[in-house]
């Protein structure tokens, strides 16, 4: 009987668990730089329309945003890093 209450147990709480670490790795790219507003609530991904532009807010990376709770913009996780300014030459 522990045997089977066993089994029982792995086959319902591995299906679980992977799904937990599938969800956690979707998240998004941990290390990009958000901007979150602190009145509302939510981040703001790089070069979107108000990243760094709302009147209350603070830089921290996606990862810490999402460990304190605040939503991404829209639904949408930060994925892409962006490309940093170019330098032009001077003639």
């Amino acid at each position: 009987m522990k045997k089977v209450l066993l089994v029982l147990l792995f086959v319902l709480v591995l299906p679980v668990m992977a799904q937990d670490k599938q969800q956690q790795q979707s998240r998004g790219v941990p290390t990009i730089r958000v901007w979150v507003d602190t009145l509302y609530g939510f981040y703001h991904c790089p070069n979107t329309k108000l990243y760094g532009k709302t009147k209350q807010g603070v830089y921290m990376t996606q990862k810490q945003a999402q460990d304190r709770g605040y939503r991404p913009v829209y639904g949408t996780f930060c994925t892409t890093v962006p490309k940093p300014p170019q330098k032009t030459a001077k003639q």
